[in-house]
């Protein structure tokens, strides 16, 4: 029988999007420019997804990824004993770096937000209340070109017992008290470290390239 399941979701769209169409119907010319941006928004938002494994110990894929127009859903299912802030960590680590690569590819500025509520995901359907609560927390906290992170979500993974220690350079926290992706500071961090691979983020191997060296 179909039902809710948990999921860590980011809701994600472009800022400045109905200029962009505005735009287009002047001038033929800008319909390719979008069709490249939406490319480029689609690529880095449909990667960095989790894979966990059944009771047959078989893959089993936990990331979902939905788009339209300008428009991003990443949802991750998560199981009631999993590692939350695992969870999270990974998500505000590929949120950093894939936020960064669109603003450097083509200067495309987003805003978002990170929730974990029930969520239906099957096949091409997507509902429920983290959809809804992702959607608002967008349209009516965000305010600026920043994912922005649930006050909730921040609780259970404070309060929560784990294995693994929320990694802080990855967020901040607004003048309005409301966290966020701090994608510069997070990126930044890892080149630094080194603790992500090129195949994780680009940004990662042009630094290796152009010689970066913590020395």
């Amino acid at each position: 029988m179909a039902g809710y399941k948990t999921g860590l979701l980011t809701y994600v769209d472009i800022l400045g999007f109905r200029d962009l169409i505005d735009e287009s119907v002047r001038d033929p010319n800008a319909i390719t420019h979008i069709s490249n941006i939406l490319f480029q928004f689609e690529q880095q938002f449909t990667t960095g997804g989790r894979v966990g494994v059944d009771a047959n110990n078989m893959p089993v894929r936990l990331s979902h990824f939905h788009n339209f127009s300008d428009l991003m859903l990443r949802i991750t299912l998560v199981d009631e004993n999993a590692d939350l802030i695992s969870y999270l960590n990974w998500e505000l680590l590929t949120l950093a770096h894939r936020q960064l690569m669109v603003i450097l590819s083509d200067g495309t500025l987003i805003r978002g937000a990170v929730t974990l509520d029930k969520v239906y995901c099957e096949g091409k359907f997507v509902f429920g209340p983290a959809v809804v609560n992702g959607y608002l927390m967008e349209q009516g906290l965000a305010v600026h070109p920043r994912i922005i992170l649930d006050d909730e979500l921040m609780k259970k993974v404070s309060i929560g017992k784990s294995e693994s220690r929320l990694e802080s350079h990855y967020f901040t926290h607004g003048d309005d008290g409301i966290p966020f992706v701090d994608y510069l500071c997070g990126v930044y961090w890892d080149i630094y470290t080194g603790r992500v691979q090129s195949s994780i983020s680009p940004l990662c191997h042009c630094a290796a390239a152009s010689g970066y060296s913590v020395d």
